[in-house]
């Protein structure tokens, strides 16, 4: 072999080892990319699962305290009635389950340090609170009861649990979007990281090229000269360089298979680029969809707000007629509906209504011994009554409409 020779496929290994490495560090970095964003997207699905189940444990929990304390102070107005402190019993259990649930997630201090201060309130108030209340009220000592309440602080220890929980659940609510924000920008730092690789790669083989050029350029005067003046539309004599065996010869077929193997990189590199836009636009939609998802947690958040502030009217008052009023305006807004009454049976002169004039609100009180309150007695559930709008009712509405009345 000549040194003609050697020097022609030296440089033609060496550009293509150089262009398989970059391809190969490109690849690998690509690879890399679409684990690690994997990786990184099952972690954060597997946290904010976690996180919502905390979350809807918390207000689960929250609902049975505020359930119990509600049913106890129901046994103390309705003079001991068994059936509200059975229900008493029933949410401790549930609030005990809860609390075990809550345990076994418990991840952060923050997760520890409301674990125990619902151990302490459930400890002071289903083992110290309701058992002394409940003997003192069977015994009589009614003022024994109001004592425990306003003289031990037991109203303003409810109040500061209640208050600790609505906090830990805002706070795992705060959390999760601050965790989705983080998770934006970490799939944002790491496209940014990966383009600069990128930018570096092709920077430092253009320098590598130029250096290369640089190094043959003399050689290569001549057909640089021939090129130009075919470029510029002259008839030039140009001899078949890649039949050539003397050192012209050598770098003129140097130089064409280094020109080809550099529109090769460059549609490899295109086709590199274009698969980024599209792990882009994957990306993108990804983020989307977590968008639409926060959407959705903040609707529910909406829907168990409502329910919380049903809960809070239930138990925050022991008035009849406030608490009929916050039933029908709460269960109208969760249900979405346009008319609401409520009556207690016992008692016909206290009720409560919206969107019902007095006429109709008297009206219902007179079928209240009728055939659907039978069938609501007799099943025990809820049911509804499809039947033809009136006319009041159909508003614009000039064809046949039909409302739906649930009892």
């Amino acid at each position: 072999m000549n040194p003609k020779q050697r020097f022609s496929r030296s440089l033609t290994t060496e550009f293509s080892i150089l262009t398989s490495l970059v391809l190969l560090i490109l690849t690998l970095a690509n690879i890399g990319l679409v684990f690690y964003e994997q990786h990184q997207l099952e972690a954060f699905q597997t946290e904010l699962h976690e996180l919502e189940k905390k979350e809807q444990l918390a207000l689960e929990l929250e609902n049975s305290f505020n359930l119990a304390i509600s049913e106890m102070r129901a046994y103390y107005a309705y003079r001991g009635e068994p059936v509200y402190f059975e229900k008493v019993i029933q949410q401790r259990d549930l609030v005990t389950l809860y609390m075990a649930e809550l345990q076994v997630l418990s991840s952060t201090p923050e997760d520890r340090e409301f674990n125990q201060q619902a151990r302490k309130f459930y400890s002071f108030y289903f083992r110290e609170r309701v058992p002394t209340g409940k003997e003192d009220f069977d015994k009589g000592n009614y003022d024994a009861v109001v004592a425990s309440a306003v003289t031990n602080n037991g109203t303003e220890k409810v109040r500061d649990f209640q208050t600790n929980l609505r906090t830990y659940t805002e706070n795992l609510a705060e959390y999760q979007v601050n965790r989705m924000t983080r998770q934006n920008q970490q799939i944002l730092f790491t496209q940014v990281v990966f383009a600069v690789i990128f930018l570096l790669l092709v920077s430092v083989l253009a320098v590598i090229i130029r250096r290369k050029i640089r190094a043959i350029r003399d050689p290569l005067n001549e057909l640089t000269t021939t090129a130009t003046l075919i470029s510029d539309g002259e008839q030039v004599v140009f001899t078949n360089h890649i039949t050539r065996n003397d050192e012209l010869g050598l770098l003129s077929l140097a130089f064409e298979k280094m020109s080809k193997s550099i529109m090769e990189n460059e549609e490899e590199l295109q086709a590199q680029n274009e698969e980024l836009i599209a792990q882009q636009d994957t990306l993108r939609l990804q983020q989307k969809e977590l968008e639409e998802a926060l959407n959705l947690m903040q609707i529910r958040e909406n829907e168990l707000s409502r329910r919380n502030e049903l809960v809070h009217g239930l138990a925050n008052s022991l008035n009849r007629q406030t608490v009929l009023n916050s039933i029908v305006r709460t269960l109208t807004e969760i249900l979405q509906a346009d008319k609401g009454v409520i009556v207690v049976l016992d008692d016909l002169n206290q009720h409560a209504s919206t969107g019902i004039s007095t006429p109709g609100v008297l009206q219902f009180k007179e079928t209240l011994n009728g055939p659907l309150m039978t069938k609501l007695n007799e099943v025990k559930k809820s049911f509804t009554i499809k039947r033809e709008s009136l006319s009041t009712e159909k508003g614009y509405h000039t064809g046949p409409a039909y409302s739906y009345d649930l009892y």
